[in-house]
């Protein structure tokens, strides 16, 4: 295959991104995919194996700031979530579910509490 026409494989689709215009695309995706709050698992354009590959193979494409800062994003959603909803803010919210929801999520560092510091 022609360099930057790297057949991304992991998926079941064994879909293609051979351009970059694709690429940047998927990258566009993922982000706000991960804005969303939705996990890696879910993706539809491709499996997360799959993803990485293309990650791998074109690190231009995919600046690993970016994607760290979709991931970033992800939890700040459902980080958002728990404040909104402990604060009453969303009705019928269940924070024994979100709790779990985090805990699965995120690991075990999502139980610590926050740290507060008094402004002024």
């Amino acid at each position: 295959m022609a360099k930057g026409r790297q057949k991304i494989t992991g998926d079941e689709n064994d879909q293609e991104f051979k351009t970059v215009a694709q690429q940047k695309k998927l990258l566009e995706d993922y982000i706000e995919h991960c804005k969303q709050g939705l996990s890696d698992e879910c993706f539809p354009p491709c499996s997360i194996a799959a993803f990485n590959a293309c990650v791998a193979a074109h690190p231009g494409v995919f600046p690993s700031e970016a994607i760290e800062r979709a991931r970033r994003e992800r939890q700040l959603f459902w980080e958002k979530l728990g404040i909104t909803g402990t604060l009453g803010k969303i009705r019928g919210f269940n924070a024994s579910s979100w709790k779990s929801n985090m805990k699965d999520r995120f690991g075990e560092e999502s139980e610590t509490p926050p740290v507060f510091t008094k402004l002024g």
